[in-house]
């Protein structure tokens, strides 16, 4: 099964993935969309939203 990992831009979190995801799922792919953390938290920086990716992408179990 393909996997997507979706990671959304500033001002948004995963939520705004919701009707893709839904989509997606239809269509038998397995999906995932990320919480940025420097959406919810002042002291997150690039590097952790980075960090935040890197872990979603290394559980993707195939090719992402």
């Amino acid at each position: 099964m393909p996997h997507d990992v979706l990671v959304h831009g500033a001002f948004h979190g995963a939520w705004c993935w919701e009707p893709v995801v839904t989509r997606l799922d239809a269509a038998r792919r397995s999906t995932v969309a990320v919480d940025l953390p420097s959406v919810s938290s002042a002291r997150a920086s690039l590097a952790d939203d980075v960090a935040c990716v890197r872990a979603a992408l290394d559980a993707v179990d195939g090719e992402a």
